[in-house]
């Protein structure tokens, strides 16, 4: 019994795949406890120069985006920070992210949320 908690916990922190139909490469969407752990490596296999890590202000907050910058920049990889986005973002925000992102030259993207 107690060996079956354990699997059930260890579990907890695999790193999901998410696989969708019309989705093709090099996007990639990962999941679970421990995906901002291996943001930075993940991220090194698709990006170089400048990431647009994205995120709204309670992720920010609760320290998510510095892990996540931590990660990107500790596997090489130039960060600049957007988290003026809200939780259900209008059409402004994403005009407002855009110019974020042709400003800071970026051509790929890390979003961190729900």
């Amino acid at each position: 019994m107690a060996q079956d908690r354990s699997k059930n916990v260890e579990r907890l922190y695999e790193v999901f795949d998410f696989r969708t139909v019309g989705m093709s490469p090099p996007n990639r969407l990962i999941f679970g406890c421990g995906a901002v752990e291996k943001i930075g490596e993940e991220a090194a296999k698709l990006a170089q120069g400048t990431v647009l890590l994205v995120g709204d202000e309670t992720i920010q907050h609760l320290g998510i985006m510095k892990k996540a910058e931590d990660a990107l920049s500790t596997s090489g990889l130039n960060v600049a920070t957007f988290s003026a986005i809200q939780p259900e973002p209008h059409l402004e925000s994403a005009e407002a992210l855009y110019e974020f992102g042709v400003r800071c030259g970026s051509k790929s993207m890390v979003a961190i949320g729900g």
